[in-house]
C-alpha cells in the first residue's frame, strides 16, 4: 500500500513539473514493448525515453505508475527479477517484464 502511495506521489510530482509526463512515459513503455520479444527492465525503457526527449522526473519512482498501468492494460507482464545494471540501484533486483502479444 505504501509503495503505491509513493508511486502516485512521484508521478503527481512529475506531472506538476511536466504536464502529461505519466502519459508520455506510458507511451514509451507501449512503444518499447512493441519492439521486443525479449524480457526487459523499465530502466531500458527509461534510457530510450530520456534520449528521445522525455524529461527526467524528480524521482525515478514516477515510472511505477505508468508501468503499473501498462501491466493492468495487458501491454506487459511480470516475468521475474534481474539485477539492475543502473549504478544508482547498487545491484538490487528489479522487475523483469515481457511484452504481451494480443
Amino acid at each position: 500500500q505504501l509503495a503505491l502511495v509513493g508511486m502516485q506521489r512521484a508521478s503527481a510530482h512529475a506531472n506538476r513539473k511536466t504536464p502529461g509526463w505519466d502519459n508520455q512515459a506510458y507511451q514509451a513503455i507501449v512503444d518499447y514493448a512493441r519492439t521486443t520479444d525479449a524480457p526487459f527492465m523499465i530502466e531500458q525503457v527509461r534510457k530510450i525515453a530520456y534520449d528521445a526527449g522525455l524529461p527526467i522526473p524528480p524521482a525515478e519512482g514516477a515510472w511505477g505508475t505508468p508501468t503499473k498501468r501498462a501491466a493492468s492494460n495487458g501491454v506487459i507482464e511480470f516475468v521475474g527479477f534481474k539485477t539492475s545494471g543502473n549504478k544508482t540501484q547498487h545491484g538490487k533486483p528489479c522487475k523483469l517484464w515481457k511484452a504481451r502479444r494480443k
